[in-house]
């Protein structure tokens, strides 16, 4: 079964899942452009996201590989999403743009390549989606990866969501999954 086909499985059970808010734990992604509210919790092998992520204003978002697959469904709002693939040539390894489209509530994809990279800004208003990440790859390229995009990742620890912003956004995906 597909990472998505999972997913779809995940978004039928959602209602029963949020009950328990005790399963799941939170973060607030600053470090880079979008900001994330995340809510998140494992699911056997996999884990599944809940994210609000809020448009970058005048910043440019951050293009980044994922160290496991990812589906992801778009449950309210709209973003810009650049896909881009590393290459290698005699100069070396490259990242290539290949694709930039919009996603709209309702929309889903599958990010299921380990040379994928993408970018999200939603546009006018925060997003919320619903993401699955499967177990990370094996032999995975991705240090290697973010080597090459010159990305660095904060060593400090992200802080967590207030008790406000967790109340919001479980109220919030308990409104489109009631």
């Amino acid at each position: 079964m597909s990472l998505l086909d999972q997913l779809r499985k995940e978004l039928s059970d959602l209602q029963k899942l949020l009950e328990d808010e005790s399963i799941w734990k939170d973060l607030l992604v600053t470090y880079e452009p979008p900001m994330v509210e995340r809510l998140y919790t494992n699911r056997g092998e996999n884990r599944l996201f809940l994210h609000r992520i809020h448009p970058c204003g005048d910043k440019s978002p951050l293009l980044h590989p994922h160290p496991w697959p990812s589906a992801v469904h778009i449950v309210s709002g709209l973003y810009k999403m650049n896909v881009a693939y590393t290459y290698e040539d005699s100069y070396g390894v490259n990242i290539q743009p290949a694709v930039t489209t919009y996603l709209s509530a309702g929309s889903s994809y599958e990010m299921d390549r380990q040379e994928a990279w993408h970018d999200v800004n939603p546009i006018g208003e925060p997003s919320l989606s619903i993401m699955l990440t499967g177990p990370k790859w094996k032999n995975s390229h991705y240090d290697t990866m973010i080597s090459i995009g010159k990305l660095s990742y904060p060593k400090e620890t992200q802080p967590n969501l207030t008790l406000e912003q967790r109340d919001k956004l479980f109220a919030d995906f308990r409104h489109f999954f009631a």
